[in-house]
């Protein structure tokens, strides 16, 4: 079960974004709403499914048929006159996922299985040890069969969820969170679980009501509020978002990533000396944050200072080499400083790193437009509606560049598409 502790860490290492250098006040906003859904993609698609796994597996050992009236092993009827070795099976299946042996745990867990398929602890047990392998397609299987046996079980929708969203199924993942809402209504975590799958998916609204719920369960869990105030952010809700971020900070004031998260919030309300104040203390809290350095960037680029903005980006790139974010948000500077060779490169690294998102090859089609080069604009500005056909932005861009080549109809095409989509994000952002 993704944990408010287990999240909270999430929220600290993984990929907070920083690449909000937009040419325009719309596209700042516009870039905002991508990075806050992008890094709530990658926390929900952090494995965290199995935090919960040992209290699974415990669970297993001390009652494989779900009985919380007997604290000790009650082997099923079929099998009783093997309890010792299921016994033995079930302490070997802990030992195991404790050492992060995952694939011994597995075979312990599947001996029992095979002499009782009706153990719906077990299954939760062995799904737990997939998912950590990154399996989530078994992990998915194992998890149905616990529900097929116990469908009153929350916490098994709860993990299988979690497994959606690892796979980037977020309706199913909704789907699996709502229920496992509707079964324990008092656990904050089907809220926050929701919230995130419900933030990917660039939902802002229904993610801050969830996350409303789950403070108003566990209102001392810090990332809860953290998170809300990404979605305020996003929504261009500055000073909710600093509020939110304040919240955590005096509940957690030694966690640099609020207070580079608040100086951003800071930063997009053109507010440089808090803004600043709030990143060197991100820093000083943690030197080797690559976000933080990453956040002071942010805020030297958007006050126009773009050689300190790249230093601050090349620290972050060195202290976190694999975060495409990082070389993306660097090119976006030196694009702006007027380093087209120089961004053309950072985005390029940022592709290879994630040749599956559409903002990277959106951006190196700006920059080869800049440069004259339109046959390799198209090309990117294609390959980004490829991967994501409601992308106007990119429209926008294959449209300009096919104007500049003299291909008027092409680019009359586009126009009308991208103003098409332009529209019905309007008409829908009410309501994200």
């Amino acid at each position: 079960m993704p944990t408010a502790e287990g999240i909270a860490h999430a929220s600290r290492d993984d990929h907070v974004p920083y690449n909000l250098i937009g040419h325009s006040r719309r596209e700042m906003n516009t870039s905002t709403r991508y990075t806050v859904a992008f890094t709530f993609c990658l926390v929900v698609a952090h494995p965290v499914i199995a935090s919960d796994a040992r209290s699974a597996v415990e669970g297993a050992v001390d009652n494989p048929k779900g009985q919380a009236e007997k604290p000790t092993v009650d082997p099923p009827r079929s099998i009783r006159s093997d309890s010792e070795s299921v016994t033995a099976h079930y302490d070997r299946g802990r030992a195991y996922y404790e050492r992060r042996e995952y694939d011994k745990a597995i075979a312990e867990f599947s001996h029992i299985l095979r002499l009782d398929p009706k153990c719906a602890d077990v299954y939760i047990a062995r799904a737990a040890c997939y998912g950590y392998k990154g399996d989530f397609d078994r992990a998915i299987v194992d998890y149905s069969n616990s529900i097929r046996l116990a469908p009153n079980r929350a916490d098994a929708y709860l993990f299988r969820g979690a497994c959606h969203g690892r796979k980037g199924e977020r309706e199913k993942a909704i789907a699996d969170y709502s229920e496992a809402i509707r079964l324990n209504p008092k656990d904050g975590e089907g809220f926050a679980n929701r919230a995130h799958s419900y933030a990917a998916a660039e939902q802002y609204s229904s993610a801050i009501s969830d996350f409303t719920n789950a403070i108003r369960l566990d209102p001392r869990s810090t990332s809860h509020y953290l998170c809300r105030g990404m979605c305020h952010l996003a929504r261009e809700e500055y000073d909710d978002a600093i509020s939110d971020y304040t919240h955590s900070i005096q509940m957690d004031p030694g966690n640099a990533c609020t207070y580079g998260w608040r100086g951003f919030a800071y930063c997009m309300k053109h507010d440089w000396e808090k803004a600043m104040m709030d990143c060197n203390e991100a820093i000083r809290l943690d030197p080797k944050s690559a976000e933080a350095y990453g956040r002071r960037g942010d805020v030297y680029a958007q006050s126009g200072k773009y050689d300190a903005a790249i230093a601050d980006f090349a620290q972050a790139i060195r202290l976190k080499p694999e975060d495409p974010l990082k070389y993306s948000a660097r090119g976006s500077v030196r694009y702006k400083n007027g380093d087209l060779d120089g961004a053309i490169a950072d985005y390029t690294a940022a592709i290879r790193l994630k040749p599956d998102h559409a903002r990277f090859f959106y951006e190196r089609g700006i920059a080869y437009t800049g440069k004259k080069d339109l046959d390799r604009a198209i090309e990117d500005f294609t390959a980004a509606v490829r991967l994501d056909p409601r992308n106007d932005e990119a429209y926008f861009g294959r449209a300009q560049a096919y104007k500049e080549r003299g291909d008027s109809a092409k680019a009359e095409e586009d126009f009308a598409h991208a103003k098409k989509l332009r529209e019905s994000k309007r008409l829908g952002a009410g309501r994200s």
